[in-house]
């Protein structure tokens, strides 16, 4: 498997010498735990970002002793090449690239250029809170060419009986998306448990504007159609070697109780497809899979066939 691995590396660059910020960045356990890493190719890339303008200011005059671009590269690559050295270690090939520009562009144009089946972005330190992530990872995670896996700090190591959440919306596009990207995963999940969930939902403005009984109709057909998705979805996964499925049907917000329910079965690894029903075009990644993403408090893997 061809693997992009989007490195943030710049708050490593601390004279703290009481934090390990080397380390604690990316969770390559977690990674390895997922994703069967023996002989893929994985590209490590780092985006320096663009100087602002009174940087670029202060490059040019007399007294500014050192070109700032040269010291942050030189403070990033002993720290990609400590990752390299690990990733290395699973059995990986790995080619280390430090590139300038727009970050997500960056890494976006990489993944394409290069073909890779699966691209890794971090939370990462610049994260607003435990559940939130970076800008970066999230255009990546919404706009990549292929399927996106987004590593979070892990509350505490996986047990013995962890599982995988998959969601699915019972669009065609959302089922082969899932079924593409879980074949990438191979030796790797198929043990798991595997929780399949499905949320019913009626659309808050159609439920105020329609009379209760026809809403309540309409959440039971909703819920008999669900059962159905699940049942093909669960197929599906059979076919592909698992045998530990169970089926969660919700009512609800979808990203709120996909959420809940990854917390609640202490899901390791959230999967979701990127565009599903109703999803425009030119967008790559639906409302509901983006919320999930944003604030999902576990692994998430945004598949796309």
């Amino acid at each position: 498997m061809k693997i992009l691995i989007a490195a943030d590396v710049s708050h490593s660059f601390t004279n703290d010498s009481t934090k390990n910020e080397n380390t604690h960045w990316f969770n390559l356990e977690q990674m390895a735990n997922l994703v069967p890493l023996a002989g893929c190719e994985v590209n490590l890339i780092y985006v320096k970002e663009e100087l602002p303008s009174y940087e670029r200011v202060l490059a040019t005059q007399a007294d500014f002793p050192q070109d700032l671009g040269n010291v942050i590269e030189a403070q990033a690559k002993p720290v990609l090449s400590e990752l390299a050295k690990s990733i290395e270690a699973h059995g990986a090939k790995v080619v280390v690239e430090i590139v300038t520009g727009p970050a997500a562009y960056m890494i976006e144009q990489a993944a394409l250029d290069e073909k890779k089946e699966l691209v890794v972005v971090s939370s990462g330190p610049r994260a607003d809170g435990e559940l939130t992530f970076g800008s970066t990872s999230a255009h990546v995670a919404r706009h990549a060419p292929c399927s996106t896996l987004v590593l979070r700090k892990a509350k505490a190591a996986p047990s013995s009986n962890s599982s995988v959440l998959i969601a699915i919306d019972g669009s065609d596009s959302c089922l082969k998306s899932i079924e593409s990207a879980i074949k990438k995963f191979n030796g790797k999940i198929e043990s798991k448990k595997i929780n399949l969930i499905y949320v019913a939902n009626i659309s808050p403005m159609v439920a105020a504007v329609t009379p209760r009984g026809f809403v309540v109709a309409m959440e039971e057909n909703l819920m008999m159609e669900g059962e159905v998705h699940l049942a093909t979805a669960k197929k599906i996964l059979a076919d592909h070697g698992f045998t530990n499925v169970e089926i969660i049907l919700k009512t609800g917000s979808p990203a709120h109780e996909i959420i809940k329910a990854a917390e609640e079965t202490g899901a390791e690894l959230l999967v979701i497809g990127a565009q599903g029903k109703g999803a425009i075009k030119h967008f790559l990644m639906g409302e509901v899979a983006s919320k999930i993403v944003t604030h999902a408090s576990v692994a998430t893997l945004v598949a796309r066939a």
